[in-house]
């Protein structure tokens, strides 16, 4: 065993996109979302129980979604010269439709959610072409390798994402210039860019 191999560039590039999804992880579908749609959701009038509900319909529509797609996707990923394209169609969808989720006014509950399903068919189905240029980037000597490098480096990611909504949040907004909402809405946003 090696312990001083270097990663190629293809290989840091492979280990960084999990760097930056994981900030879509942690920051839209664990720690802010669910917390902000309910309490735009209690705003607009709806019950505690009727928004958790709905919001786990959407999570199970939005599963359900990318579950039959699936075994397309997945065969649209062994043709080399389409994979890129698909990644880049699903990436972007997600990047921009997250970046959407912040535009979207406060008391529009509905609109959060259909978004939400949306971002998350756009990060699942980015993920499955980006496991699936694994194989491009490393050897099977490397994988091992790099899958974990890139599982760590994901983990680390999705920390400083987070670490950086914490600071908003416990600066009131960076000393009130974000409403609550506002700082909900920075997550998306910073969510977007990372």
């Amino acid at each position: 065993m090696r312990s001083n191999v270097k990663f190629s560039k293809q290989q840091w590039s492979w280990i960084f996109y999990d760097w930056a999804n994981s900030g879509y992880g942690i920051l839209v579908v664990t720690a802010v979302l669910p917390v902000y749609f309910k309490t735009v959701a209690k705003m607009a009038g709806v019950s505690a129980a009727d928004s958790t509900a709905y919001w786990g319909y959407a999570n199970s529509v939005g599963t359900l979604i990318v579950s039959l797609l699936a075994p397309l996707l997945g065969t649209l990923a062994d043709y080399p010269h389409m994979k890129r394209r698909w990644l880049n169609c699903f990436t972007w969808t997600g990047i921009i439709l997250t970046f959407v989720l912040a535009l979207v006014p406060a008391l529009w509950w509905p609109c959060l959610l259909i978004l939400y399903v949306l971002t998350n068919i756009g990060f699942s189905g980015g993920n499955l072409f980006y496991d699936s240029f694994l194989t491009d980037v490393a050897t099977n000597d490397e994988m091992d390798r790099v899958s974990t490098t890139g599982y760590s480096m994901g983990y680390i990611g999705g920390v400083l994402a987070f670490m950086i909504f914490l600071v908003a949040e416990l600066t009131h907004g960076f000393g009130g210039v974000l409403s609550s909402i506002g700082i909900a809405k920075f997550s998306f946003v910073l969510s977007s860019i990372w």
